[in-house]
């Protein structure tokens, strides 16, 4: 029996196992049924704000000052010359 004729045996023992484990669940599975789950805002909250409290937080405030020291550390397009790796900083 050859590499090939042994593979084949192995894969049609494991698809006859396969068959029989199905066989003795006893009976089909009931079909999935969608389910929508419709999100309502929190009572009281008339606007974004009043739930999204990051935006008035501190670290976040902090966060984009750090983003914005960073651009503007960034040289312009004009006054880069050559490969942009030749510019590259490690500060």
């Amino acid at each position: 029996m050859s590499l090939a004729d042994e593979l084949l045996a192995d894969l049609e023992e494991a698809a006859e196992e396969e068959d029989e484990a199905e066989g003795s669940e006893g009976g089909e599975e009931p079909p999935i049924e969608d389910v929508r789950e419709e999100l309502e805002p929190p009572e009281g909250s008339k606007s974004v704000r009043s739930i999204a409290k990051l935006w008035d937080s501190r670290a976040f405030a902090e966060i984009l000052q750090k983003i914005k020291e960073y651009i503007s550390k960034q040289p312009k397009a004009a006054e880069v010359l050559g490969p942009v790796e030749a510019g590259l900083s490690t500060e």
